[in-house]
């Protein structure tokens, strides 16, 4: 993977998470197999889920963490497939409170580089099918 895709990437689930959820991730970490791009990305607890866990309120940080999850996740697979021209087909998360980290894998396929379509049937001559 090279760093010019890391990069980019990086910066595009930074922007996400403080835009959605005005938090900054302290570090993101990549290990590509083949068609399997596993990412850690650290320090992506919440303020919030920080201070219920402190108070013995873990079933009700695991609830605020799911539901940021659902808003998070689709977004990431996204910006997967659109920094690396793949198609995601699995995608695969989970954050752990206690560490602050969250774990995610992308199954995913590579797109054809087909040059861009026209409408055929404008480019026809007349008369032909």
């Amino acid at each position: 993977m090279s760093e010019s895709i890391t990069s980019h990437l990086s910066t595009r689930i930074r922007e996400l998470y403080e835009h959605e959820l005005d938090h900054q991730v302290s570090a993101i970490n990549y290990h590509l197999f083949d068609q399997t791009l596993i990412l850690i990305l650290e320090g992506t607890v919440t303020p919030p889920e920080q201070l219920l866990t402190r108070i013995s309120q873990k079933d009700l940080a695991r609830q605020v963490r799911d539901v940021l999850d659902r808003l998070v996740q689709p977004q990431i697979r996204t910006l997967i497939e659109e920094v690396m021209n793949v198609e995601v087909v699995d995608f695969l998360s989970d954050t752990a409170i206690e560490s602050g980290r969250t774990g995610a894998i992308a199954i995913f396929e590579f797109r054809p580089n087909l040059p861009p379509q026209t409408d055929r049937q404008s480019t026809s001559a007349p008369g032909s099918a």
